[in-house]
């Protein structure tokens, strides 16, 4: 079973799961503010709303977030319970 990025998850959630696609966020304009969840909490949508992404925009984010996250799906197996996690909202980074 691969996985599948859809616009309704939370960022929160895509990042849980792969933790190494922050960077495509960033690289594709959404960005994150330091102790902000508002981003965090958003669904890939709305954060795209957020940050004023263009629907051909969104699609080219959303085709490298599930290219990525299969590829790394593919070498890795699905994510393990050894897999840094992000914090909860109101838990600080060093308490999980």
């Amino acid at each position: 079973m691969s996985p599948a990025i859809t616009p309704d998850m939370t960022i929160k959630e895509v990042l849980d799961r792969f933790p190494d696609l922050f960077g495509v966020f960033e690289d594709h304009g959404l960005h994150f503010c330091a102790g902000c969840y508002v981003m965090l909490a958003s669904n890939i949508e709305q954060g795209a709303d957020y940050s004023g992404l263009r629907p051909t925009d969104r699609q080219a984010l959303l085709a490298e977030l599930n290219r990525l996250a299969i590829s790394d799906f593919h070498e890795a197996g699905s994510a393990s319970s050894s897999t840094p996690r992000l914090p909860e909202m109101g838990e600080s980074a060093g308490s999980g």
